[in-house]
């Protein structure tokens, strides 16, 4: 039996990569957003919702991420790429046998 997805589901598996990263800056804008009022309607002074850190250690900690997103891009570019090259040579899939398929599926 074949397992393999077809090319509709690939499409769409392929969509879902960056699902984590929309979750992520929805989170964060509902979080900015949800300040605003208090600053809009005087309930928080503009001082109170501003923050206290330096200005270098903010530069530093941006830097800081920018270099492990762009490690973890890279690496998962490299990853991606090796394995397009392995599936476009024809490397063998590794195959589960029917016994492992019936307990897998049991």
């Amino acid at each position: 039996m074949d397992r393999r997805l077809g090319a509709v589901a690939q499409r769409r598996a392929a969509a879902l990569t960056f699902v984590g990263w929309i979750a992520t800056l929805a989170g964060w804008l509902t979080t900015e957003i949800g300040r605003q009022p208090y600053l809009v309607y005087g309930m928080l002074r503009t001082a109170e919702a501003a923050s206290t850190v330096p200005a270098g250690n903010i530069v530093l900690t941006l830097i800081g991420y920018a270099a492990v997103y762009t490690l973890l891009l890279v690496s998962y570019l490299i990853v991606v790429t090796q394995m397009a090259r392995k599936e476009a040579e024809g490397s063998p899939q590794p195959q589960l046998k029917p016994e492992t398929w019936e307990a897998v599926n049991a």
